[in-house]
């Protein structure tokens, strides 16, 4: 993995999963992952390509060829990904021997970073897409909700 920050590039081996204000504390940069891994069997079916956490943006390539992009890499946005992201990987894309490499925008203290990954078949993701989906933003708009009622009811109270 390389990492630039202020203009400075390192590079440096990292585990997965990789927390951005962790390693590089109160700094913005970016990060570019090269990852690469063999099938025995090059599937015929779609895959998908499953990432828990990616923040803040990023752009996702496997052999060369653009997946997935959200934001700008160049500068700060205010949006950011930290939701579960499934990308759907063409069953022409993937060979014997694969290159995926994932460049991300971390901003100090807004929790950047890459979570393990899993590739496998479209139907087995999705599955696993989904829990991660109700954990992440379903428990949020729930909780969100819940104190926006509480808040209507104290003001009435109140009132």
């Amino acid at each position: 993995m390389s990492i630039k920050v202020l203009g400075e590039d390192t590079t440096q081996s990292v585990s997965l999963p990789f927390l951005w204000d962790a390693q590089q504390r109160g700094q913005s940069g970016l990060a570019v992952f090269d990852m690469a891994f063999s099938l025995d069997t090059v599937p015929a079916e779609v895959y998908s390509l499953l990432i828990p956490k990616i923040a803040n943006g990023y752009e996702v390539y496997l052999n060369g060829v653009l997946l997935d992009r959200f934001g700008d890499l160049s500068r700060h946005q205010v949006t950011d990904s930290k939701l579960p992201r499934r990308i759907s990987v063409p069953p022409n894309l993937l060979k014997g021997e694969n290159q995926l490499r994932i460049s991300i925008r971390a901003d100090a203290g807004r929790q950047g970073g890459l979570s393990a990954m899993t590739l496998g078949p479209n139907e087995v993701i999705e599955d696993r897409f989904q829990s991660y989906w109700r954990a992440r933003v379903l428990g949020r708009a729930i909780v969100a909700t819940v104190s926006l009622l509480v808040g209507v009811v104290g003001l009435i109270l109140w009132l």
